[in-house]
């Protein structure tokens, strides 16, 4: 009497292959999670400057000062109008020079200019990653 024996289970190589199947499937996740997660960040740094540059507004008009953001490298900072020359704000709580992190690119026109009656010209600023705009804000200082 010969008695069958029937295996079950996988074998050694379809074993291999679904991790091989699993492991490229996860990098593919990865990657694109990592895209992702940078890309937030930036745009909560553009949201940030938004901010900023609101803050920015009300000072001048609070202070009936003329204030100016410059955006120099990956720095920005502040000054403000006296007697036709511009001097930088030291010291101040919440107007002061910043660094813009290196993940990104930040490429502003021109510098920005509030008046003490809070008007300024129209201005865009990106934010770049890898030369693809991942966000900018506007004249109406909002973050888009």
């Amino acid at each position: 009497n010969r008695i069958n024996h029937h295996q079950s289970g996988f074998t050694l190589i379809e074993i291999l292959v679904v991790l091989v199947i699993a492991s490229i499937v996860i990098t593919f996740a990865l990657i694109n999670y990592t895209g992702f997660t940078q890309n937030y960040r930036i745009k909560q740094q553009a949201q940030r400057i938004a901010d900023q540059l609101a803050l920015t507004r009300e000072y001048a008009i609070l202070q009936d000062k003329t204030i100016r953001i410059e955006f120099i490298n990956q720095h920005y900072r502040f000054s403000y109008l006296h007697e036709n020359q511009w001097h930088e704000l030291q010291q101040h709580r919440i107007l002061k020079p910043a660094e813009i992190k290196s993940d990104y690119q930040l490429v502003p026109a021109k510098p920005i200019v509030f008046t003490a009656s809070g008007e300024f010209d129209g201005f865009q600023l990106s934010f770049l990653n890898q030369g693809k705009v991942i966000a900018t804000v506007n004249e109406n200082l909002k973050s888009i």
